[in-house]
């Protein structure tokens, strides 16, 4: 019984600590997405750029925010192997 509860702790302060992380990396994007857009009210960048950060906020399917994970980063769960 003590070993369950402890694996229910331990799951409930990883569950924690993700969701923390997933605010903080969503607030990153959204000053990327600020800075681009002011960037580009000023002509230092295109509208292309612009879209391709807006483009990263859009979640996908599986409830992940494009671009939340560097390529080749690993998340929780997946395999240390795992290919891109």
């Amino acid at each position: 019984m003590p070993s369950v509860l402890l694996s229910l702790f331990i799951n409930v302060e990883l569950a924690e600590s993700t969701l923390e992380l997933a605010t903080q990396d969503m607030k990153s994007f959204q000053d990327s997405v600020d800075i681009g857009e002011a960037r580009y009210k000023a002509g230092d960048v295109g509208l292309d750029d612009l879209l391709k950060l807006k483009l990263q906020m859009l979640p996908i399917p599986d409830g992940r925010v494009r671009g939340a994970a560097l390529p080749g980063a690993r998340t929780l769960g997946s395999p240390a192997t795992a290919r891109i």
